[in-house]
């Protein structure tokens, strides 16, 4: 039973970690604390439309965060990134208020990376390593 559920669990926590790690994101220097900070971050979905896993404001309410969390037991490659980039660019912005007005910061979280992406076709790459330190938990010294 655990084997059939594993992926769906790990998916389904990473996915609460790093919705609960954009409001409490440091100012760490990664992209997007430097765009923040950030409210409380949620799911948005309205009927049959797209559904955002974060979806969030910035306090200064200029910038609007729409992001994309992708589970991987093995490190995401640049391919798989652009796809994932292409797709969230491709659902457009949800229809809730203010966002027209509003900056968007497009995100992509996923746990390790093949590379050092930083950002793809003007998304953001946040791995693990930036959810860690936004949660202000300390890393183990040589652990990526």
């Amino acid at each position: 039973m655990w084997a059939q559920a594993r992926g769906a669990l790990l998916a389904t926590a990473w996915e609460a970690l790093c919705r609960d790690s954009v409001a409490a994101a440091q100012p760490t220097g990664s992209a997007l604390s430097q765009c923040g900070p950030w409210l409380p971050a949620g799911r948005f979905w309205h009927g049959h439309g797209p559904e955002w896993d974060i979806v969030s404001q910035s306090t200064d309410g200029k910038r609007l965060l729409l992001a994309e969390t992708k589970w991987s037991s093995k490190p995401v490659s640049n391919r798989d990134l652009k796809r994932a980039a292409g797709e969230l660019r491709r659902k457009g912005v949800p229809p809730i208020k203010n966002a027209a007005s509003s900056d968007i910061v497009h995100g992509l979280f996923v746990p390790r990376l093949a590379g050092k992406t930083q950002a793809v076709d003007g998304v953001l790459v946040l791995d693990a390593r930036h959810v860690v330190q936004a949660q202000g938990f300390a890393q183990t010294p040589g652990q990526p």
